[in-house]
């Protein structure tokens, strides 16, 4: 005997087997999602609609009304939250006042280069003396070690003097939302003091290498020399007249390149350099 296949829709339910949804829209009978955040829970039955619902991040914490927001600098005028508030005004680190305006600096050089750092804002006293202290401790130990640098050094420290006197005229602090800066050791007090022995150091070298420049070239009419060197290769060097090292007295200078009386005169010439002189000498007995 042939069966034949059930006839209408393909997809009628079978016999036993429970009844599916009416062909149509396939969504129909499913419930509406929520849309937003997948965590949030349902609104209960009989709460007032139009409460704001949160955007952005799920997990976020609301912020309470009244609540001043938080700015990018950390070090900016203001209250942390649930603190008492600073002063309009006031120092950028602690949010005292009296504050002042003012710019501090410090000058490191490295041989070649120097680098600046600089801080400015408005100060309150305990803050400003600290920042002072700081950076021109380490501008006196730091600054001198380029040719720039240590023309500079000198005026960035007088530079800071001046801002120090704007905070030496202040009041003491008050009113901010944490306790001032420590103002700490005076400068001079710190080990970065040695700085100040650094250009007076290379003062006295230089003056020493002046003063104590023996060579040919500071030689004049009347002074005594002796010849270090050889015949060949000479080494002139201006010593007492009185004293036993004493081979040759300059009985003549000539810069440029005039010439001696070699009849009566030995020879000494430099040129090339920055001066071009002769010496005439005679030697002594």
């Amino acid at each position: 005997m042939t069966v034949q296949p059930p006839s209408g829709n393909p997809f009628a339910a079978q016999p036993g087997q429970p009844a599916q949804p009416a062909p149509g829209n396939p969504y129909a009978a499913v419930p509406p999602q929520t849309s937003g955040n997948p965590f949030a829970q349902g609104q209960p039955q009989g709460q007032p609609q139009g409460r704001p619902q949160t955007s952005g991040n799920p997990f976020a914490q609301g912020q309470p009304q009244g609540q001043p927001q938080n700015s990018g600098n950390p070090f900016a005028p203001g209250a942390p939250q649930g603190g008492p508030g600073g002063m309009p005004g006031g120092c950028q680190f602690c949010g005292s006042v009296p504050a002042a305006e003012a710019t501090v600096r410090a000058r490191q050089g490295m041989i070649i280069a120097n680098r600046t750092q600089k801080v400015e804002g408005h100060f309150c006293r305990s803050c400003g003396m600290a920042v002072h202290r700081e950076l021109s401790a380490k501008t006196l130990l730091q600054g001198w070690w380029s040719v720039q640098s240590f023309l500079l050094t000198p005026f960035t420290l007088i530079g800071n003097l001046s801002a120090r006197g704007k905070f030496r005229k202040l009041a003491e602090p008050s009113g901010g939302f944490q306790q001032p800066m420590v103002p700490g050791k005076p400068i001079m007090r710190r080990a970065a003091a040695v700085g100040v022995l650094i250009p007076l150091a290379l003062a006295g070298a230089v003056v020493t290498a002046v003063v104590m420049d023996d060579s040919a070239g500071t030689a004049s009419a009347g002074d005594c020399v002796r010849n270090n060197g050889t015949t060949i290769s000479p080494d002139i060097a201006v010593v007492e007249c009185g004293s036993a090292e004493a081979q040759f007295k300059v009985a003549e200078r000539h810069d440029g390149t005039a010439q001696c009386d070699r009849n009566r005169y030995s020879e000494y010439r430099e040129y090339g350099g920055s001066s071009d002189f002769t010496l005439c000498l005679e030697p002594l007995p």
